[in-house]
């Protein structure tokens, strides 16, 4: 399962009740959405197809899109199934802050075990949008050991990698960067780079996938 902010896939249905249904919250669907951060963004479905056809969108380059939060031992039902599942309620938020819609086509999400989730063709990610990705849809099974979460390009070139100890997993709480969607070279660590969650000024709960710690729309 996908959350997702300022993303479209082409495999993504466009309809005008998918874009009201999603507009002005997290999208909770099966598949990869496309949503709005404010509601005055999108217009109809023909209208945002128009304008995504007419965007031509960069391949990501390092430190283009980053993890933003990282949730390896959740306790709770964060991917909104209805039940908690240790696995499938994992998640990995990753956000665009290179300010230019990218082509994620091929992109690869991966640890040092495995490649965890490959994002379809025609998937891109507008300037601040935001995509998560969940146990319950991706094989995460994310160490709670220590490991490096890392995002490649097809050509398996390092666009961003956080590495993270069994010192920084609590059980509930999310890793997250303090200073919401804001940059982060890598490789980072989420020692010197991530605060947990419940320890960031302002946070609302113990992780906030798809949103600011405040439960706000991400910038």
């Amino acid at each position: 399962m996908f959350k997702s902010r300022g993303s479209t896939s082409a495999t993504t249905a466009r309809t005008n009740h998918a874009w009201r249904t999603i507009l002005g919250g997290v999208c909770a669907l099966s598949m990869l959405v496309a949503c709005g951060r404010r509601a005055d963004r999108w217009g109809t479905a023909d209208q945002d197809g128009a304008a995504y056809a007419k965007t031509a969108a960069a391949v990501p380059g390092k430190d283009d899109v980053i993890v933003n939060e990282l949730h390896v031992m959740p306790s709770s039902d964060t991917d909104g199934d209805g039940r908690v599942d240790p696995i499938g309620d994992e998640f990995i938020e990753l956000v665009n802050v290179s300010g230019r819609t990218l082509d994620l086509s091929g992109v690869v999400v991966l640890d040092s075990e495995a490649p965890r989730h490959t994002f379809p063709a025609g998937t891109t990610l507008l300037p601040g949008g935001v995509i998560v990705v969940f146990g319950s849809a991706a094989p995460l099974s994310l160490n709670d050991e220590g490991d490096a979460v890392r995002i490649a390009a097809p050509s398996g070139d390092s666009i961003f990698q956080v590495g993270y100890t069994s010192a920084d997993v609590v059980v509930g709480i999310s890793l997250t960067n303090p200073r919401d969607a804001f940059p982060i070279s890598s490789p980072a660590t989420a020692t010197s780079d991530f605060l947990r969650h419940d320890r960031v000024p302002g946070a609302h709960d113990s992780n906030s996938p798809g949103t600011s710690v405040e439960g706000l729309p991400l910038r």
